[in-house]
């Protein structure tokens, strides 16, 4: 008996996570609202987001060698990526993530910004769970592909170049 109700809990524990995974899939299709604050202590929602434009999201920490050659990637192909924003997202202060951004010289762009999330609702809304990761929407916020792990711009370009097709 103790065995069935075992094997019960546990089979709605995994039928709880699988639904659960599949609502967040579904309210990511649509890039869902947001209300983020910039190492600069600036607001930023949906509504700042640039028209006509493609939106990455770089889930990333400053520790991370991972995201440390993730970023060095995007400061190589910055002029690969002009019709793009991108977001750098981090649940570290924003005095942390500031020499971080400064060490790879992508403060003063008009079209990269970054977040801090202490309370990590980015991770939560978004559902990435691993460092980095990247989420990329095209230019009418629908969703292309969330990336999980490092990637080269070239499989990030290819994705938006496939979304098209």
């Amino acid at each position: 008996m103790l065995l069935f109700i075992g094997l019960a809990y546990f089979g709605y524990q995994i039928h709880s996570k699988i639904k659960h995974k599949k609502e967040v899939a579904n309210n990511i299709k649509e890039m869902p609202k947001f209300t983020f604050t910039t190492i600069e202590g600036k607001t930023l929602t949906n509504k700042d987001l640039l028209p006509n434009y493609r939106t990455i999201f770089v889930y990333f920490n400053t520790t991370c060698d991972y995201c440390s050659h993730e970023t060095q990637i995007f400061k190589d192909n910055l002029n690969k990526l002009d019709n793009y924003q991108i977001f750098f997202v981090s649940f570290e202060t924003p005095e942390i993530i500031k020499p971080f951004a400064q060490q790879y010289q992508l403060l003063n762009h008009d079209k990269i910004h970054f977040i801090t999330d202490p309370r990590a609702i980015f991770s939560t809304t978004f559902d990435v769970k691993s460092i980095p990761s990247i989420v990329l929407y095209d230019e009418n916020h629908k969703l292309v592909e969330v990336i999980k792990g490092q990637v080269k711009i070239e499989t990030i370009l290819g994705k938006y170049k496939a979304s098209i097709q």
